[in-house]
């Protein structure tokens, strides 16, 4: 096999694998790990924007290199809540409880059969994450973030019912760096995340009649599968970003240039889809953005658009996610956007040492169709140094 055979076939690998659906049973999110009340506000846009302390080592490594100043940022929580998704953890342990309980098959058929029609048609979403500590400066970022998300939804009640459930618990040490050229006309990122993952294996996240009887050993078979989130799964993810501001020597010092401030971005994460084991694993993504950054009387605003997971067979609109930000000259940023066709609104208040972040957002809970947005309020609590 010659140097150029060897090329084509690393080429059609790596296309294959890109192409590939990563996740069966649940949609996928991206980023995978951390994604931020700010963006999220603002059509979860990220690829091509000035890069900023919070977003940039998850949505564009790249976006470091535009950073001025050094901030230290710890104990920083983040709460993301679906449409009747507040009791759902103590919904999932009275299911596990009443089944343990019920004193014949029949009788936990009844139990499971209640509960999947209670829960018909319902996509419900829990996520806690905290910013355990975080250095970023320039060109540099480093930190320890442990990010928790549950999910629950019911898209089968008739004569064989089942739900589907989720648990991704990850605790993840990041390092990223960034660097320029030509004066920012190519800029280079890349984040480094070794993640401990604990989660329900991939192959019992479909929950059916079969799940509900008990083991050889006389337990119920569902408490023998939640049990398998307490072990640990190993994986390492890898992005790598690109940016541009476009500043060619052709129109670089024209007037519409410095107003609007342009950029382009493209991110490759999670390379080569990292492996948990029996655990969901990460898919790829690729994703490119476009964003101007016009100042106009005391106003910094933000407009972007991004075209994310290009990669995923899916339809075009879920890709599409559009951004608008607008930061007032005292303490307060407003946000507005399009994310996969359902519309997004957020707001800062920032106070220096503390930050507080608020979001409402629609998430596409089709796994390779665009079916329904899944309601969702975002709220983060930042501690900066």
């Amino acid at each position: 096999m010659n140097i150029k055979t060897t090329y084509l076939y690393l080429a059609v690998t790596v296309f294959l694998n890109m192409s590939a659906i990563a996740v069966e049973n649940f949609p996928g999110e991206a980023p995978t790990i951390n994604r931020q009340v700010r963006n999220l506000g603002m059509g979860n846009v990220g690829v091509a924007i000035e890069g900023s302390h919070d977003s940039s080592p998850f949505y564009n490594p790249a976006g470091l290199n535009d950073l001025e100043k050094g901030r230290f940022q710890f104990l920083s929580p983040t709460f993301v809540l679906s449409k009747n998704a507040v009791d759902l953890i103590g919904d999932i342990k009275d299911l596990k409880d009443d089944l343990d309980s019920a004193a014949s098959d029949p009788d936990k058929t009844r139990v499971f059969n209640e509960f999947v029609q209670n829960n018909s048609g319902k996509f419900r979403y829990i996520r806690f994450s905290m910013d355990v500590f975080n250095y970023v400066r320039k060109n540099f970022a480093a930190g320890l973030v442990i990010d928790e998300r549950l999910s629950l939804s019911v898209r089968q009640a008739g004569s064989n019912p089942q739900f589907n459930l989720r648990n991704l618990g990850d605790a993840a040490f990041y390092v990223s760096g960034a660097h320029d050229f030509w004066e920012k006309l190519l800029q280079v990122g890349v984040t480094i995340r070794p993640t401990v993952r604990f989660a329900i294996n991939e192959q019992d996240e479909i929950v059916d009649y079969s799940d509900i009887g008990d083991d050889a050993n006389g337990d119920l078979k569902l408490t023998g599968q939640l049990e398998n989130i307490k072990e640990r799964r190993f994986g390492m993810g890898v992005d790598l970003g690109l940016k541009s501001n476009l500043a060619f020597s052709l129109w670089k010092d024209a007037k519409w240039y410095q107003l609007l401030k342009p950029a382009v971005g493209f991110t490759w994460q999670d390379i080569g889809s990292p492996d948990f084991g029996l655990a969901p694993s990460n898919g790829q993504t690729m994703n490119l953005g476009v964003a101007v950054h016009p100042d106009l009387w005391k106003l910094k605003n933000v407009v972007a658009l991004d075209l994310r997971e290009i990669n995923e067979e899916r339809p075009f609109l879920t890709k599409v996610h559009f951004g608008l930000e607008s930061k007032l000259p005292w303490i307060v940023a407003v946000r507005a956007g399009v994310s996969q066709g359902y519309l997004t609104a957020g707001a800062t208040f920032d106070l220096w040492v503390l930050k507080l972040d608020a979001a409402i957002y629609h998430e596409e809970v089709g796994v390779t169709s665009r079916t329904d947005g899944n309601l969702r309020w975002a709220a983060k609590i930042s501690f900066n140094i």
